[in-house]
């Protein structure tokens, strides 16, 4: 069923965030499970609000430190299940695609784009 989208909803921008948000949750989601499971329930902070769908930053407290090293395998089924339906070669061309737009982001202006320096050298 196609659902009327609003101005926003058919732009790239409003996707990109709105998928940026909903991996983020998802991410937060899997840290928190992983520590309760571990007994320690409070090792990011603050605690995800279901409520308030603002932007959450996640903190690790310096107990949550000192058991990341057990996140890996969590993390590694995390993207396992994020990636669910997507061949090798789709997620290798999603992931050119998404580098591709920060290129283009980084000519918008200074401190846009690959802030961090993450893409492959041949990239830009």
């Amino acid at each position: 069923m196609d659902l009327p989208l609003d101005e926003n909803q058919g732009r790239l921008s409003y996707w990109l965030f709105y998928a940026q948000r909903c991996v983020a949750y998802a991410y937060a989601e899997v840290l928190r499970a992983h520590c309760e499971e571990r007994g320690k329930p409070y090792v990011i902070t603050p605690p995800h609000n279901r409520e308030d769908r603002r932007v959450v930053k996640i903190y690790l407290t310096d107990e949550g430190r000192d058991i990341s090293n057990t996140l890996v395998s969590s993390v590694e089924h995390f993207e396992q299940r994020i990636k669910r339906g997507f061949s090798e070669s789709e997620m290798d061309r999603f992931l050119g695609q998404l580098q591709q737009l920060i290129v283009n982001a980084a000519e918008i202006g200074p401190g846009l784009g690959d802030r961090f320096g993450l893409l492959p050298k041949d990239m830009g």
